[in-house]
């Protein structure tokens, strides 16, 4: 995987971080939209409980993304 790939390299590029960290909100938010519509859809009593912790979840991404890209360097070096 990318990031994987940037650790074994110790590269610290912001563009890349950048462009990776934005993949991945963007298939975790449709991941997350596609498996609330379908406990909505099947009335799954556990719903409200797994948007919750999607949210929470979400929360958390986006302030650690918000602090690695608010970071003047990055620490890939196994």
């Amino acid at each position: 995987n990318t990031l994987e790939d940037m650790v074994n390299r110790g590269e610290s590029d912001t563009a890349e971080l950048h462009a990776l960290l934005e993949t991945m909100g963007t298939h975790i938010t449709r991941h997350f939209g596609d498996e609330e519509a379908c406990m909505d859809r099947a009335h799954c009593p556990m719903a409200e409980k797994n948007k919750q912790e999607h949210e929470q979840f979400l929360n958390d991404f986006v302030a650690a993304w918000t602090k690695v890209m608010q970071s003047d360097r990055f620490d890939l070096v196994r």
